[in-house]
């Protein structure tokens, strides 16, 4: 047996899930930024929920959904969980192109310029790049 005393993998995996990224993390600007595009789908939601609109319920649970679980995944990933890291990551991705795909919807649904139309896929293509850069603070060899 070796003097040294190193923890076992599941030690290593319950503590990497309790540290927080750091400080300088990519992956940690992204967590804040998916944050708060949770919160803005959350509010949109609810002001479709709330308010008098004829947008379809299921869109509107739809989005509800989508915000509840963007949030709760960017917290967890900013605990380290690898797990909630690499759906958000795909989650954003998938919203990404889902947003640019359906840019003139959004265009000609709040009679806005393109250019406007065009923020959220840009805004959730942002969040993918920097969950994806910040890779390597989410390597399981890289906690032993």
């Amino acid at each position: 047996m070796s003097a040294s005393k190193s923890p076992s993998p599941s030690q290593a995996r319950a503590r990497g899930s309790q540290e927080a990224l750091p400080a300088q993390s990519w992956a940690r600007y992204g967590c804040y930024l998916g944050f708060v595009a949770a919160l803005l789908l959350l509010a949109y939601a609810l002001s479709m929920l709330l308010g008098s609109t004829d947008e379809p319920m299921p869109k509107q649970l739809a989005f509800l959904l989508a915000g509840g679980l963007q949030a709760y995944l960017c917290l967890s990933a900013l605990r380290r969980r690898r797990v909630a890291w690499a759906f958000a990551l795909s989650m954003d991705g998938t919203l990404g192109a889902v947003f640019l795909l359906g840019v003139a919807k959004i265009r000609d649904g709040f009679e806005v310029p393109m250019s406007l139309a065009l923020l959220p896929a840009v805004g959730f293509a942002v969040i993918t790049t920097l969950l994806a850069i910040g890779a390597e603070d989410y390597d399981p060899a890289g906690e032993d």
